[in-house]
């Protein structure tokens, strides 16, 4: 039997404070969304009418409590963000949300591991795609800090680049 992907295990590098309520594993998505690769639900407003969801911000310290209501696929409303920054974040989240992936690789020639990270975000439905993609690369030594590792990783158009020095 396939071992299906969990929603947490798409969660790779996000922090507990950018929790979402997220569908149980068990939940199919709504008629007419689009899925993902892995089967999910694509990310994005692809909920039913009178959906609400709970963010906590993570633009400042304060890390408030948000809810966005989705009506007709649509954010309707935007509710518990104490400054602008939340609400552009909340909307951002609702709509399209992005993470930075960070990885670490092995390095043919080198005992010590190579840090990598995406150099911009790129969707969180596409973060297993680029995990995946990461985890197959094999850069040469020498590496120097910022050096494009991949030029466009799982067709993202976004390049991985590594975060350290490796000298040959």
């Amino acid at each position: 039997m396939a071992e299906r992907t969990s929603e947490a295990d798409l969660r790779i590098g996000a922090s507990a404070a950018d929790a979402v309520k997220t569908r149980r594993a068990g939940d199919r998505p709504a008629a007419g969304a689009a899925a993902g690769s892995d089967g999910a639900p694509a990310v994005g407003i692809a909920a039913a009418s009178g959906e609400t969801k709970q963010l906590t911000c993570i633009t400042c310290p304060k890390g408030c409590s948000i809810t966005v209501a989705v009506e007709d696929g649509a954010i309707a409303s935007v509710e518990g963000a104490g400054c602008r920054r939340g609400e552009k974040y909340a909307r951002a989240e609702a709509t399209n949300p992005q993470r930075t992936v960070t990885a670490s690789l092995c390095v043919p020639g080198c005992l010590e591991p190579l840090s990598v990270r995406t150099a911009e975000p790129v969707p969180k439905a596409r973060m297993a795609d680029v995990v995946r993609a990461i985890s197959q690369l094999t850069p040469q030594l020498p590496i120097e800090m910022d050096q494009v590792v991949c030029p466009d990783i799982a067709g993202t158009g976004v390049a991985v680049v590594a975060t350290k020095r490796l000298p040959a």
